[in-house]
């Protein structure tokens, strides 16, 4: 069972499909989110806490789905 899975998820509204992204972290693993001012790290925390929706995303921690978003 992997701690993170997020499926889906676009960081901008109405994201054409190749601009969605999944990823999973594995146990024991650490992750790091860099990028400039504005690139969008706050709010891809945002989207996997579930307090901004991204259309169509689903995100688990450790299995237990937080929010699954219908297209």
């Amino acid at each position: 069972m992997k701690p993170l899975t997020v499926r889906n998820l676009a960081l901008v509204r109405d994201a054409p499909d190749d601009r969605r992204f999944d990823f999973e972290v594995s146990p024991g693993e650490i992750i790091v989110v860099l990028g400039r001012n504005g690139s969008g790290k706050s709010l891809l925390v945002s989207c996997l806490t579930g307090q901004r929706v991204s259309r169509g995303a689903s995100v688990a921690v450790c299995g237990h789905e937080v929010f699954h978003s219908r297209s």
